[in-house]
């Protein structure tokens, strides 16, 4: 499924591209006025919840930015569930 989230302020226009079934997130910056790519920086991950860690992360920041942000998603939302493993010793009597 891809998720695509646009963060608009002022001038500059930042879109991140996350891929769920390839485990990679792109994102772009992009100047308002013509429309010209700036920058892009790709990142992958071995976990979904890593790669969606870092999805979060950057709206996150965006938005504490000022940025406004515009979600388009296709397909579900997602949710990071993260469980503490519980290390467990057993005595074999």
């Amino acid at each position: 499924m891809h998720y695509i989230t646009r963060c608009v302020k002022r001038k500059n226009t930042v879109k991140l591209f996350l891929n769920t079934k390839k485990k990679k997130m792109s994102e772009s910056i992009y100047t308002a006025p013509e429309n010209k790519l700036i920058k892009r920086r790709l990142f992958t991950g071995n976990t979904l919840e890593e790669i969606a860690g870092i999805y979060f992360e950057e709206m996150n920041r965006y938005s504490t930015l000022g940025y406004e942000v515009e979600e388009k998603k296709e397909g579900k939302v997602i949710f990071i569930e993260f469980y503490k493993r519980e290390n467990k010793l057993q005595q074999i009597v």
